[in-house]
């Protein structure tokens, strides 16, 4: 019966190709991280079992929200909130190992990896709260350990779902509204409205979305204006030109020191180009010069030879 996924409560997709579902189980069956490699048919690489140590086998205490992958120079590393404890649930691929790091008096339900660069940070929706804070992924190496959390600022409501682009925009999405938001990480906390929708009913979940590798913003909204028998969902799609946090390669174009000194490097060596480019013209137009005379003084010479010859036949 515990071998088959029970409820999907978050999903994601590596560079790998490797799709990470985080399964919250149910009454009988414990939590788990399953990863399915769909580069070969889906198959099933490896299910991980939760140690009721690190997330609890109690169906009462045990509701696993949201994932994110971290990738770093030689592992996976999945962040996992579990709404009904007080810690942050990490996963390494590599060891095939969980464990928690406590957050004392604050438990999470949405969180958000910001894009590849150092310190890189994971920003957390605190649970029945609209209060949001982030951590530096380096505290959560400490295994069995705590983490200092750091307060950003208040939303309009808590985030059910978030999700940061390589621009640095973080994308939410909250329970019991039918609309969504965004903010600049780089800027100072300031909320603004995304996309609003209307007539949608009294859901819990009202949306959820994702970025691809192409700069495409998918969404799902989910419809119960005529009852909970009666759903409607729409996939909406806008292009924002921006990748999902997972598919960023490098941030470094993204700040403005790194701008600056890309934009500097292009301009010396265009000045270089130049330089060689004026140099070899110069010696080209010299040697050129050095020719014409030379040449100029043969057919001097030759003129006077000649008209000398002219001169002493005449005579």
């Amino acid at each position: 019966m515990c071998d088959t996924i029970q409820r999907a409560s978050g999903m994601e997709t590596d560079t790998d190709g490797l799709l990470w579902v985080l399964d919250e189980g149910n009454s009988n069956c414990p939590g788990k991280l399953w990863i399915f490699n769909l580069l070969k048919n889906d198959k099933t690489e490896r299910v991980h079992q939760f140690p009721h140590s690190v997330i609890s086998h109690s169906n009462d205490d045990r509701w696993l929200n949201d994932i994110v992958l971290d990738k770093t120079p030689d592992d996976y590393l999945a962040y996992i909130t579990v709404s009904e404890s007080e810690k942050i649930i990490v996963y390494s691929r590599k060891l095939d190992k969980s464990w928690s790091v406590e957050t004392p008096g604050r438990r999470w339900i949405s969180l958000a990896l910001s894009p590849i660069k150092e310190p890189r940070q994971l920003y957390l929706g605190r649970a029945f709260s609209e209060e949001m804070y982030s951590v530096s992924v380096s505290e959560l190496k400490n295994e069995g350990g705590s983490a200092a959390v750091k307060f950003i600022g208040n939303w309009t409501k808590s985030p059910c779902r978030m999700l940061i682009d390589c621009s640095n925009v973080l994308y939410a999405a909250f329970a019991l509204k039918t609309y969504l938001t965004k903010w600049n990480i780089s800027e100072p906390f300031r909320e603004q409205r995304l996309y609003e929708a209307e007539g949608m009913g009294h859901t819990h979940w009202p949306f959820t979305f994702d970025l691809d590798a192409n700069g495409s913003f998918w969404m799902m909204e989910r419809n119960l204006s005529e009852g909970w028998r009666k759903p409607r969902h729409k996939l909406l799609k806008a292009e924002v030109g921006a990748k999902s946090y997972i598919f960023c390669t490098s941030t470094a174009l993204t700040t403005p020191q790194a701008t600056a000194f890309s934009f500097n490097t292009i301009l010396v060596w265009l000045l270089v180009c130049c330089l060689v480019l004026s140099g070899t013209l110069i010696a080209w137009l010299t040697l050129k010069m050095r020719r014409m005379q030379t040449s100029s003084r043969h057919i001097s010479m030759d003129n006077l030879v000649f008209l000398g010859s002219k001169q002493s036949s005449t005579d």
